[in-house]
């Protein structure tokens, strides 16, 4: 180096970076667990036809036309007003009905980490 560039070791800083090291390396590997997760449940998707699916907040669409899958985060189930509770009117058939997998199914496909 030449002289007067010599750059001043400073502990916290060193510790600070040390830190953001940490948490994009953490970041990255959860990406990369997200990124598995979701191919493998649109593989089970595909399989099974569904296109829907909601659980643990969590709710799984298909991409129509595209091999792709939306994940967002939902409102949990038990936050459903009144009026979601009430039985649908007769003649109301606007929507697509709900699809859902069989509750001996559900526990085969558990990921545990």
């Amino acid at each position: 180096m030449l002289p007067g560039f010599e750059q001043v070791r400073s502990a916290k800083l060193d510790n600070l970076c040390e830190g953001l090291h940490d948490c994009r390396g953490t970041m990255n590997d959860a990406k990369q667990e997200e990124t598995g997760l979701i191919q493998a449940a649109l593989q089970v998707m595909v399989q099974r036809g569904v296109s829907v699916y909601k659980h643990a907040g969590i709710e799984l669409a298909r991409v129509p036309g595209a091999e792709k899958l939306r994940v967002r985060v939902i409102k949990e189930q038990g936050d459903a007003g009144a009026a979601d509770l009430e039985p649908p009117a007769e003649g109301d058939d606007e929507g697509e009905p709900e699809q859902s997998v069989d509750a001996a199914d559900a526990g085969e496909d558990v990921v545990q980490h």
